[in-house]
């Protein structure tokens, strides 16, 4: 069960932009009381997900992306370059209408006409897809898989040494994972990652490595290791071919 308030879209836009005084301390951070002079003239445009603590990646990637898609179409609107921010307890300069006040990212009343299109358009977008910028959230996606399949790449390699397909020494454990940064460029364009934030991939690397030449190999970990990776690739196929044989 969601714990945002239920005025927000997807959590962090709030689509009919209340008054800063009107949120309360505990939403908006904001020690503010119900007409109090500097907060009555600030209006929320989304809560900030930088200081939530969130348990799912993908979540606050997710939140993290919409914040920053909303922050830009919003100074955008207000024609400034980016939103005020300082100390909790500080007020904006008299000359300032975007800023993050506490938990919120606010908008000056002298430019709410100007922006209030672009939060309920925004709203609306929100209502047919949660993402505002698909393209920004894969490259956040991409990153957590970098820093997650080197594991899984190398587990993959170490089972496949463990059932002896490299032989009885780590020569080829060491030089793939050695090589770990290059060999991801060569197989990248047939890899595919059906979730980035827990580092699942298909198909097997050992699969895509099994589909490059011996010169490309070779290119990269070395004449020896490119023979052994394609002297084990051509055994296992010599025994499949057998096994395919007695199975018929």
């Amino acid at each position: 069960m969601s714990t945002y308030p239920p005025r927000l879209v997807c959590g962090i836009l709030y689509r009919d932009m209340p008054r800063l005084d009107t949120l309360g301390y505990a939403e908006s951070g904001v020690l503010a009381r119900i007409g109090d002079d500097d907060a009555r003239q600030w209006y929320a445009v989304a809560r900030s997900p930088y200081g939530i603590v969130y348990v799912d990646n993908a979540h606050e990637a997710m939140d993290e992306t919409n914040y920053a898609a909303i922050s830009a179409e919003v100074c955008a609107a207000a024609d400034v370059p980016e939103p005020w921010r300082d100390g909790p307890l500080e007020w904006p300069d008299d000359d300032e209408t975007v800023a993050v006040l506490g938990h919120v990212l606010c908008v000056h009343e002298r430019v709410y006409g100007d922006v209030a299109p672009v939060v309920a358009q925004l709203a609306s977008q929100l209502d047919n897809y949660p993402l505002l910028d698909e393209e920004a959230y894969s490259a956040r996606e991409y990153d957590a898989w970098l820093k997650y399949a080197p594991l899984a790449w190398s587990d993959e390699v170490r089972d496949a040494q463990r059932a002896g397909r490299y032989g009885d020494d780590d020569a080829v454990y060491d030089a793939l994972t050695e090589h770990w940064d290059s060999l991801l460029v060569l197989v990248s364009p047939h890899l595919h990652y059906s979730e980035g934030f827990s580092g699942e991939y298909s198909p097997p690397f050992l699969a895509l490595l099994d589909d490059c030449t011996r010169a490309e190999l070779a290119e990269i970990v070395g004449p020896e290791i490119a023979d052994r990776l394609v002297a084990a690739r051509q055994s296992e196929q010599s025994e499949q071919s057998e096994q395919t044989g007695v199975d018929s």
